[in-house]
């Protein structure tokens, strides 16, 4: 039950600056003045964090300030050096936890071995679980939780209260209230030891290595279902938002569709196996219900999540409150747990239903997203109508031109006089003769005579009054074929007789 509370307090459902890096490092000369979520594959805190310092990392090691606490999920070790001061608590889940520096309120560890070195200090309560603790520093109060092998030669300000498998108490450790371990033998305690109160074994089952393999299965089952809820409500934000929507402001309608939806689902399942053409889909259809299972209840969650926070913490913040509420009434209350495991599936399941039909339909609300993740919609106005392709341009009638072939004009071609200037009295060629005849008219009173003239001559337009005569066709003489011109008559032999040949008179 302790990992539950020690995963409660590692989340907090307000962001206030995120990184994302390969190297996360706080220099001496670069402090930062607020909360920091980091994700990276190793950090190192050698400056000043005035704030919480929330990561997830690999090796993260703290030799400067954090006035904070540290929240950390890491893959390697997270160590406290002998420089470096956490002011708040450090809550770590890791391969390791070593804490050689000064930690001023709690460190809750969920590690295979969690060390608190001889120059280590604890201010308030040290809550471990894992196989291995080592405590040669000082604990200001209580040291508690769940561990195969406890090892104490520190000083603990109160009790010692510890689930164990073996635990030794050696010379020189001082412990100012009880020792109440649950293990199956007896502690190794020295006499040289100092223990306050007293001493007591309690009857522990022999299941022992089971609960805590089930304890860190359930706080990894709880990263497992954030982290996935994170990445459902990212890649699907708009029928997710619709979903947490449709699971507030209408449940009963998300309640009725989730109750057939979990009804019908292993039933259909059935139906299909039954029938060697359906198994594909009925195999298909089985790892959808056992994933719903694991995902379901997430608009549920979020949606009452959302709800306690008053709207404030946004898609992505209500669930993470939503989802370590939830948690915590299944393990924490056992009669109830089931039933609210049942009711946030049904719930849950029914809200994805109903939010991906009004996405569909467009009508998903997404009131709940971060505005950086919201599509903005164009108003049209009410008069708005859709525009109409252009209409085709009318070709124009070009004018036939004449087409010189040999020097004569196409009898197809139409030729029109340039129109005579009616414009002023005397006509065209009388304004030309004069401005051409006064010698007195300079060149450009000439040329600007020539441009009159030219605009004032229309372009020829077409007629069939114009059509000019077509030239006589020649006439062919005997055998002449058509196309070809006349052979020339033989010469006159005889110049003194005449065609008939007879002499001229």
């Amino acid at each position: 039950m302790g990992a539950a509370v020690f995963a409660l307090a590692a989340f907090v459902p307000v962001l206030a600056s995120i990184v994302t890096t390969d190297i996360f490092i706080v220099r001496e000369q670069d402090p930062i003045t607020e909360d920091v979520y980091v994700a990276s594959q190793s950090g190192q805190v050698e400056g000043v964090i005035d704030g919480d310092l929330v990561i997830f990392t690999g090796d993260l090691t703290i030799s400067g300030v954090v006035t904070g606490d540290v929240i950390a999920v890491s893959s390697g070790v997270v160590r406290v050096t002998a420089d470096g001061d956490v002011r708040g608590s450090v809550r770590a889940t890791a391969r390791e936890v070593v804490v050689d520096g000064a930690v001023g309120d709690d460190v809750a560890a969920a590690a295979i071995a969690v060390e608190l070195g001889d120059d280590g200090s604890v201010g308030r309560d040290l809550i471990a679980f894992g196989a291995t603790l080592d405590v040669a520093g000082s604990v200001g109060r209580d040291v508690r939780g769940r561990v195969a092998n406890v090892t104490i030669s520190g000083v603990v300000g109160n009790d010692v209260d510890m689930t164990v498998s073996r635990m030794g108490i050696t010379a020189g450790a001082v412990v100012g209230g009880d020792v109440l371990y649950h293990s199956a033998g007896e502690a190794s305690i020295s006499e040289e030891a100092t223990i306050t109160g007293q001493t007591v074994r309690l009857a522990s089952s022999p299941n022992f290595i089971y609960g805590i393999i089930l304890t860190l299965a359930n706080i990894v089952s709880l990263l497992a279902f954030i982290v996935l809820g994170f990445v459902l409500l990212w890649l699907f934000r708009h029928t997710s938002s619709a979903a947490v929507s449709a699971a507030w402001k209408r449940p009963v309608r998300s309640l009725l569709v989730g109750v057939v939806a979990v009804v019908a689902a292993p039933l259909l399942v059935v139906l299909f196996a039954a029938t060697l053409v359906g198994l594909p889909l009925a195999l298909a259809l089985a790892a959808l219900v056992v994933f719903a299972l694991v995902a379901g209840p997430i608009p549920a969650v979020a949606a009452g999540g959302d709800r306690l926070l008053r709207g404030k913490g946004g898609l992505f913040g209500g669930f993470l409150l939503g989802a370590l509420l939830f948690r915590l009434g299944i393990w924490f209350i056992p009669w109830v747990g089931g039933f609210l495991f049942v009711l946030g599936l049904v719930w849950g399941v029914g809200a994805w239903l109903v939010g991906a039909w009004d996405q569909r339909s467009r009508n998903g609300d997404s009131e709940l997203l971060p505005s950086a993740m919201r599509v903005a919609e164009d108003e049209l106005p009410d008069d708005w109508e859709f525009p109409l392709p252009p209409a085709p341009a009318p070709e124009p009638d070009a004018p036939r031109r004449p087409e010189a072939t040999d020097g004569e004009p196409d009898p197809g071609s139409t030729i029109e006089e340039p129109p005579t200037d009616q414009g002023s009295p005397g006509g065209f060629e009388a304004r030309m003769a004069a401005i051409m005849g006064d010698e007195s008219a300079t060149s450009e009173d000439r040329d600007s005579a020539a441009r009159e003239s030219r605009d004032a001559v229309p372009a020829p337009e077409p007629g069939p009054e114009q059509q000019p005569d077509r030239a006589p066709e020649p006439q062919l003489e005997p055998g002449q074929a058509p196309g070809r011109d006349p052979e020339p008559a033989p010469p006159d032999d005889d110049p003194e007789a005449d065609d008939w040949g007879l002499p001229r008179a």
